[in-house]
């Protein structure tokens, strides 16, 4: 048998090893976030920076290698000149790359990101096509370049010169930057994985495979880098290879402008088979920029089936020309579109062609707009019809209201009086039955008054209070019903778990009573008005109480499933059940399932449920079998 303290001993190592993976975990989890960012810090210098920066270097190659061969040239014919072209057109195609995105001879670039560096290439871009012009001229009449044109000319190359220093040196800026980070991050994973190894010997293995796998894959990333600096610095050599990569750009530009077609041919066939209305405009415009029309340029076939304007007697024409009293709103709309590029999404009633249209306009291009539009002119009829008679049910709500609330006083009147006189008369009775008793005369008279007084009154006055109290609680059940669709919703995410645990903290009094078992699992959230939906389920937890069954322990549990768009409940009780021709009016007001039973209630409960949760767009139903039990199941809204 182990002793006590070997048992603590287990214990104390249990925890210890338990702190130990705990520990492990953490130290793992930081490496590998480390080495991702590392990894993604590498990936994102060699996709973009290291390529920019290559960009630079060409730029700067061609420019004064231009400038070099440019001296003394003869005129266009020259093999020389064609060679300098050539350098300054890959150079302008990097500027563009750097700005744009694009492909240069050597790399697949990304557009620059940072605004000052892109102000820079920007600038860069308008010197390299003043250089190029200024080179046409001096290679083409070296004898007439001098002077001024020839301080131009050096000024523009010192400045584009500049520029691409300043671009390269950010780039390098950043590239070093990066790296600093990436050392960090992999002094600080060494860092982690030494505190690792001292806390965890016999994980140790495992730690230092994973280590040096991430510093294997941070080597190549590096080996990497050093390459592209490697490429970087032949790229004299490269420009010289400048043809052959010259022509397999051609090839790649034929080979885009294939794919260019065959995605116009696919814009065509959606252009012609789209259910929407299309159309392209240009804008025209008056001496003080105000639009005053438009023209039709192309429209598909679902804008002829819409408009009833057929395709040919639209295109090339203006809008006024096709609808001489077309709406002003129109032309002003769509002038604000084309002038302004900011897009509109509105519904409009056209009178030309009388129809509601759902309209989307934006602009493709400068001076022009297009529309997409639907005609909406039955839904926006269906829209009216259901306000109006929303209107209307909301007008009858009102009115049943008005007219249960008038009802419920007006009785209420009567009733007290009711009540008041029939205590009164009680009382008369008991005054008679004095008097009676110091009247000195016939016996028989004195018996059929007391038979009065003692049987046939006091028998009236128990049917009397027993239908003013019936009355009475008719009445309250109705006002309580009344008020059900009354009271303003507050919707919001409900924690069903909680409310239940309320509910059951509020009828603690009848479940003890019945030694009943209430059973809540867990319950998903939904939305609902807090209130509210804690009287639904109460009513439902009370009415399984209230018809548990005599030949068992009262047992009530409480389920919930989330569905597509709601989430169900269900209040399962093993009480007497429902009888299944009975089972579609429990809901209905007043319905009692036994009338004469005392405890029945007077059938307003499961009205009361049925009202709420209507209001809240929900669902309830029940399924029972006669002396089996019921499920009450409520839908409602889910979060």
């Amino acid at each position: 048998m182990d002793s006590p303290s070997s048992g603590t001993d287990r214990k104390k190592m249990k925890r210890r090893l338990a702190l130990v993976y705990v520990l492990g975990a953490l130290t793992g989890t930081v490496v590998i976030v480390s080495m991702a960012c590392s990894y993604r810090t590498a990936v994102r210098m060699s996709a973009t920076d290291i390529p920019q920066l290559g960009a630079a270097g060409q730029i700067t190659l061609a420019v004064s290698g231009a400038h070099r061969r440019s001296t003394g040239m003869p005129g266009d014919d020259d093999p020389e000149f064609d060679e300098i072209r050539r350098s300054l057109d890959s150079a302008r195609v990097c500027t563009q790359a750097l700005l744009y995105g694009g492909q240069t001879t050597h790399d697949a670039i990304l557009p620059l990101k940072d605004e000052v560096l892109r102000q820079v290439a920007a600038g860069m871009d308008t010197l390299l096509a003043d250089f190029m012009s200024l080179t046409h001229q001096r290679c083409e009449r070296p004898a007439e370049f001098g002077g001024a044109a020839e301080q131009q000319y050096n000024l523009i190359y010192d400045e584009i010169m500049g520029k691409t220093g300043t671009l390269a040196a950010h780039l390098r800026a950043r590239i070093d930057a990066d790296l600093g980070r990436s050392r960090l991050a992999q002094a600080a994973v060494i860092g982690l994985c030494a505190l690792g190894l001292t806390a965890a010997t016999y994980i140790a293995g495992l730690l230092v495979r994973r280590h040096s796998l991430d510093a294997a894959r941070l080597v190549a990333v590096n080996q990497q880098l050093q390459a592209h600096e490697q490429q970087l610095l032949a790229a004299n050599q490269q420009l010289q290879a400048g043809e052959q990569q010259l022509r397999a750009t051609n090839q790649q530009l034929q080979a885009a402008n294939q794919q260019l077609q065959a995605r116009e041919r696919e814009y065509r066939l959606l252009f012609s088979e789209m259910i929407s209305g299309f159309a392209v405009h240009e804008m025209i415009y008056d001496e003080d920029g105000n639009p005053v029309d438009y023209r039709f340029l192309e429209i598909n076939a679902a804008f002829e089936a819409l408009t009833g304007l057929k395709r040919a007697d639209v295109l090339g024409r203006t809008a006024t020309e096709v609808l001489p009293e077309i709406d002003r709103f129109w032309i002003t709309t769509y002038g604000g579109v084309a002038t302004t590029g900011k897009p509109v999404h509105f519904e409009h009633y056209s009178k030309d062609i009388p129809a509601y249209f759902d309209v989307i306009a934006y602009r493709p291009a400068p001076g022009q707009f297009a529309v997409i539009f639907n005609n909406v002119t039955e839904r926006r009829g269906a829209e009216r019809e259901l306000k109006r008679l929303n209107r209307i049910l909301d007008s009858r709500n009102k009115e049943l209201q008005s007219i249960v609330y008038a009802a419920s006083h007006d009785l209420r009147s009567p009733l007290v009086n009711i009540q008041g006189f029939g205590g009164e008369l009680a009382e008369y009775c008991r005054k008679l039955r004095r008097l009676l008793s110091n009247v000195q005369g016939a016996e028989e008279w004195r018996k059929e008054i007391n038979g009065v007084i003692e049987k046939d009154v006091p028998e009236a006055l128990k049917f009397i209070r027993a239908g003013a109290r019936k009355m009475q609680t008719l009445l309250d059940g109705l006002l309580s019903v009344s008020r059900v669709g009354s009271v303003e919703l507050a919707i919001e995410t409900l924690d069903m778990e909680t409310l239940l645990l309320s509910v059951i903290a509020a009828t603690r009094y009848q479940i003890d009573t019945a030694s009943a078992e209430v059973i809540v699992d867990s319950l998903p959230p939904c939305r609902g008005d807090a209130a509210q939906v804690n009287q639904v389920f109460s009513n439902l937890i009370v009415n399984a109480l209230k018809y548990a069954s005599p030949l068992r322990k009262p047992r009530v549990c409480i389920t919930g499933v989330v569905e597509e768009y709601e989430v169900i409940y269900c209040v399962e009780d093993n009480g007497i059940g429902i009888a299944a021709q009975y089972q579609e009016k429990i809901f209905e007001i007043f319905h009692r399932l036994n009338p004469g039973d005392a405890h029945d209630g007077e059938g307003i409960g499961l009205t009361i449920v049925s009202r709420i949760v209507d209001r809240h767009d929900g669902r309830v139903w029940v399924e029972s079998e006669d002396g089996e039990g019921s499920r009450f199941f409520v839908a409602l809204p889910k979060v």
